[in-house]
């Protein structure tokens, strides 16, 4: 039987198992993708007897808080260090499973989801696999000389707080410069929000560095997962100062606050850009969307833009006449009215037609440099402010 390509599912406990797989050469020697997720969280009951603990009426707020955030950071510095100890052995055998593969070009990761448990800004450090298993799998990388084409960590959506890559883990030595060197493509989902605590300089200059070790790059895609956007606008700032990546041609950015300077500055930074898409920012500062969309208009290049729920200075804008129309299958109350009704309303499958007042969008067949510039003009910033409702999309009050 053939195969046209070969991928194999594995996640952190089975790995000693890959590796016996590995050693079977002509199988493994085919392998081209590989998937790869942690472990459902554990621990979570003891955190929070712990956490009950702090409760003591005795205790005014802010000792409590100020208790809480010291028990959050010495949880974490155990946690890890407890991952040191136990993941020694597992990486060892990832990278001896990845020596047997020489045709691996494609790596997706699977962030934790936590599903069952309430919905908080910062997540107990036991449950924080997501940027330990990626630390894990780039020190694998590299002991096995295995230079990835696309390494993609998915992101399902605000809802679940342990999606992201923290940016501790995107801080890595100069010799994993060569497992990065000829990624094409790129996508994180990142956490800003991992402690209370100040992210300090060197955290935040984690992404630019790790992007300077990645010159191939036709494809970036960073998405923030944290709700309130911690140091996004710092981050990004960085990153349009000295990040450049000739050959870049589509760019996705999804929840983050950033600088309109700074956004216009990457822009115009990768003027080889055919796909822009942008989802969840707020463009901060003196520098506009209107400002953004007649960058973009510039790009020679560009074939295909798409903006959803974009924000400038916190208030949310609009396009009213030029918004997004998309077909979609009926809703629930029309489906209704039709099992009601009949043939008196229907007897052809039915597709309905719905504006989306805050996309907007620009394709090749309608002009994309008219088309955005028609945008730029059509762009109205409401008086109404942005929440989050941790679902992966935002309220708009």
């Amino acid at each position: 039987m053939a195969f046209k390509t070969v991928g194999i599912d594995c996640s952190h406990s089975s790995l000693a198992r890959l590796n016996e797989i590995s050693q079977h050469g002509p199988a493994a020697s085919q392998i081209e993708i590989m998937l790869i997720g942690p472990e459902r969280p554990r621990d979570e009951v003891e955190y929070r007897a712990i956490q009950d603990q702090l409760s003591d009426s005795s205790l005014s707020k802010r000792q409590r808080k100020e208790a809480a955030r010291r028990l959050e950071d010495a949880d974490l510095k155990e946690v890890d260090r407890a991952f040191m100890e136990t993941s020694a052995a597992a990486g060892i055998m990832l990278s001896k499973a990845l020596e047997k593969m020489p045709k691996l070009r494609r790596m997706f990761m699977l962030g934790q989801r936590r599903m069952d448990a309430p919905n908080e800004d910062i997540l107990p450090p036991s449950q924080r696999t997501t940027s330990r298993l990626f630390s894990m799998i780039l020190s694998s990388l590299a002991l096995s000389r295995v230079q990835l084409e696309k390494l993609e960590v998915q992101h399902f959506g605000c809802d679940y707080p342990d999606q992201g890559i923290s940016l501790r883990a995107l801080c890595v030595p100069p010799e994993y410069r060569y497992c990065l060197s000829k990624l094409s493509k790129l996508e994180l989902a990142i956490e800003t929000n991992e402690s209370s605590l100040p992210n300090t300089p060197a955290s935040l200059s984690s992404i630019d560095l790790f992007l300077k070790h990645t010159p191939l790059l036709t494809e970036l895609c960073l998405s923030f997962v944290s709700t309130n956007w911690k140091d996004t606008k710092a981050i990004l700032g960085r990153i349009a100062r000295s990040v450049v990546l000739p050959q870049l041609k589509r760019l996705d950015f999804n929840g983050m606050r950033c600088a309109g300077i700074d956004l216009k500055r990457f822009l115009q930074n990768h003027q080889a850009l055919q796909v822009v898409h942008f989802a969840n920012l707020d463009i901060d500062g003196p520098g506009t969307f209107t400002n953004i969309l007649d960058s973009l208009a510039d790009l020679q290049h560009l074939t295909d833009f798409k903006s959803r729920q974009i924000a400038q200075n916190g208030f949310r804008t609009t396009f009213p006449t030029l918004c997004l129309v998309e077909v979609s299958s009926p809703s629930l109350g029309w489906d209704a009215l039709v099992r009601e009704f009949g043939e008196e309303i229907t007897d052809e499958p039915i597709s309905m037609v719905n504006q989306h007042p805050y996309s907007g969008g620009a394709e090749e067949w309608e002009g994309v440099s008219e088309k955005l510039r028609d945008l730029s003009r059509d762009l109205f910033v409401t008086d109404q402010s942005r929440s989050s409702d941790y679902s992966g999309f935002y309220v708009w009050w």
